[in-house]
């Protein structure tokens, strides 16, 4: 029942399936590594094999980085890792702290690896790895919170860099569903799961979904906070974030607490 709850309210949801069709984008890699982890610690609760871990979990940062590149590179590496906080609470401290230092291992080969190809391809290019080496840092630079200065016609982007709050009113403030059809802003579904966990807490339900689930916001905030010159001009794409898997969590939490009132009203059959 929980299941077709959560698929029925995913559904209206805008953003998740607006490049669905894109080969630009690729939004798919971005929960490749969170859906692997998921499904690995669901099956191998006590026998696990490290080396297996590894190398499918460096093959899908591999992924990731060769389709999408740096983007939304702080959302995709904390919701890499929010499995890791849900098995917490079933798991021993030994198999918590293995699994992250193997973790960082995997986040920082691709990475380097990456950054190398990339070096590469501008010495290819320019002859030179120096080029490359800029190029790097002007990305960074006009994504994030530095020093970075625009001139002549992006002159009025400078002013952008200095407000968190607007960013984050913005993100809220926008309409998950297709503004076509009808607004509800982000922040309805996410007063929503705020009153859900509530309940759930207080009903002792699945409360380490809970925990893991506000844990996750930090994926989406972490890029509204460190990129914000990116949030304000990429109004298009980057609600995206929500996703990942902020809101897809949230949206259990609504749907286990639908299923768990529904339990006291209805049949135990008809919801079977």
């Amino acid at each position: 029942m929980t299941c077709i709850i959560s698929f029925l309210l995913i559904i209206p949801n805008y953003w998740i399936f607006l490049y669905g069709k894109s080969t630009w984008w690729c939004n798919w890699v971005y929960f490749l590594p969170f859906a692997y982890s998921l499904l690995f610690f669901e099956r191998h609760k006590e026998n696990y094999s490290i080396k297996k871990y590894t190398i499918a979990f460096s093959l899908l940062f591999f992924i990731k980085f060769w389709f999408t590149g740096f983007e939304f590179i702080t959302v995709f590496l904390i919701s890499s890792s929010i499995p890791y906080i849900y098995y917490l609470f079933e798991n021993k401290w030994s198999f918590y702290f293995k699994f992250v230092r193997t973790h960082l291992l995997i986040v920082i080969v691709p990475l380097v690896v990456t950054i190398l190809f990339q070096l590469f391809q501008f010495k290819l290019l320019t002859g030179n790895f120096e080029d490359g080496i800029a190029h790097l840092v002007d990305a960074y630079s006009r994504r994030a919170n530095g020093e970075y200065s625009y001139n002549g016609e992006y002159a009025y982007l400078n002013t952008l860099k200095q407000y968190h709050l607007d960013i984050l009113l913005r993100y809220v403030g926008g309409s998950f569903i297709n503004e076509d059809f009808i607004k509800l802003p982000f922040i309805v579904i996410i007063f929503c799961g705020i009153l859900c966990s509530v309940f759930l807490y207080i009903k002792n339900i699945d409360r380490k979904l809970v925990a893991t689930t506000w844990f996750s916001i930090t994926a989406p905030l972490s890029w509204l906070i460190l990129f914000k010159e990116h949030a304000h001009i990429h109004t298009h794409i980057d609600f995206f974030i929500w996703y990942c898997p902020f809101l897809l969590l949230l949206i259990l939490v609504i749907s286990l607490t639908i299923t768990s009132l529904l339990k006291k009203t209805v049949p135990e059959v008809v919801l079977k």
